[in-house]
């Protein structure tokens, strides 16, 4: 007798995050307190950063 057991690709659990700040006031927090929240059984959690654009024009 042969039994498989296959691998299932469970689902990341992701927390919401709410960051506050005044009008024209930069917020800061760090990639611990992002993930803090979220959990993934399968493993550690990474941030990683893209930039994002519109109409092909970067946002900065």
């Amino acid at each position: 007798m042969q039994i498989d057991i296959l691998s299932v690709d469970n689902a990341t659990v992701f927390g919401s995050d709410i960051l506050t700040t005044d009008e024209d006031t930069s917020v800061t927090t760090t990639v611990t307190e992002l993930l803090a929240n979220d959990s993934d059984v399968e493993g550690p959690l990474s941030l990683c950063f893209q930039p994002a654009a519109i109409n092909n024009l970067p946002l900065y």
